[in-house]
């Protein structure tokens, strides 16, 4: 489906949009820390058990997130692995050419990690974990922790208005 993804249903409530009464089934997952799979390597459950700390205090997991966070935290550790390796050896390395003229290529690191950046950026927003993310949203003191399941306890966040103006994401 082409376009921007769709408006969490309680931010639309809180937008007092028309289209928040269309969605009267949507799914609303309890917001608890999902089980941490026993299948993760020892560097990807050591960043599992971080990331689930702040996600749960943000208050924004669901256990029906587990499978994205866990990909979300392979894709991380195989991401640091693979830095590692380009501070320590560099993004390039030398290939001597036909004419006997040395030219700089890639690492396929640097390929995997700039692939890797694109994956994880995409994960993160979904989750909240950047400033551009978490703009529009607050959740108020006290709802935090990921035990409440009320989601009407997510709030928009609202700059000052011009009159007249109407917000086009409603």
């Amino acid at each position: 489906m082409p376009g921007p993804p769709k408006t969490p249903t309680p931010i639309l409530k809180l937008r007092e949009s028309w289209r928040a009464n269309t969605r009267p089934n949507e799914p609303q997952p309890p917001r608890k820390r999902p089980s941490k799979p026993g299948r993760l390597p020892a560097d990807a459950a050591k960043l599992w058990d971080e990331i689930c700390d702040q996600l749960a205090e943000m208050g924004v997991l669901a256990p029906v997130d587990g499978h994205a966070l866990e990909r979300y935290c392979r894709m991380l550790a195989q991401w640091w692995r693979l830095y590692k390796v380009i501070e320590e050896e560099g993004d390039t390395y030398e290939v001597k050419g036909r004419d006997g003229q040395v030219r700089h290529r890639l690492r396929p690191e640097a390929r995997t990690v700039m692939s890797l950046h694109d994956s994880l950026l995409k994960i993160e927003r979904q989750f909240g974990m950047t400033p551009a993310a978490r703009a529009g949203l607050s959740i108020p003191p006290g709802t935090s922790g990921g035990t409440d399941d009320d989601r009407d306890d997510f709030q928009l966040r609202r700059g000052p208005r011009r009159p007249g103006h109407r917000d086009p994401r409603l």
